[in-house]
């Protein structure tokens, strides 16, 4: 009687768990990832332009697409802690909110790219910023092995994949993306 009672138990608890895994797993977003800033978060050095997206408020239309099933995805260039910190000092705060906005925009391109499709991607490429080729010309070119990623001010690479499933693309740059638009005033940004 014992055992008998053992192995119900047991058999149980087995299926109360595969009700909490195929609940959790139900609820999970399409892409893998829901939340831009907890997956920038999880590396420790993107602490500057989590809050800048949060500010901006753009973490919100990309984790909305994120939870839905279709979609072309994003693909995020992460300047790191220290990019920001390379910058003059207080250029962000000089910043208004629009070309903050702006700023945040540009770093983020409305589709997925894993790093194999930059080898053939169309310059200049189009950012939430827009596609205006000489406000917000974005040019990517790969050889197979770096990223090279050039503006009108700034010549960077890509370092390194931060997160790269489903629908979501994060690659951390060490230089924060400058545009001209980034020194003028926000009427002329318009």
């Amino acid at each position: 009687m014992m055992n008998q009672l053992s192995s119900f138990l047991l058999l149980l608890a087995l299926l109360h768990l595969c009700n909490i895994t195929s609940k959790t797993s139900s609820q999970s977003s399409p892409s893998g990832a829901s939340d831009v800033p907890s997956v920038l978060k999880k590396s420790g050095k993107f602490a500057t332009f989590i809050g800048l997206l949060k500010s901006t408020q753009m973490d919100k239309p990309i984790n909305s697409q994120l939870q839905k099933p279709t979609g072309q995805g994003f693909t995020i260039f992460a300047p790191t802690n220290t990019s920001f910190s390379d910058l003059k000092t207080s250029t962000l705060n000089s910043f208004t909110d629009e070309q903050k906005i702006k700023l945040a925009q540009f770093h983020i391109i409305p589709t997925y790219l894993a790093v194999s499709q930059f080898q053939t991607v169309s310059n200049p490429v189009r950012t939430e910023a827009g596609n205006d080729a000489v406000g917000f010309p974005l040019n990517v070119v790969s050889n197979g092995t770096q990223v090279n990623i050039t503006i009108g001010l700034v010549y960077t690479t890509m370092d390194s994949t931060v997160y790269s499933e489903g629908q979501l693309a994060v690659y951390e740059i060490p230089d924060v993306l400058l545009g001209d638009w980034s020194f003028s005033t926000s009427s002329s940004t318009s």
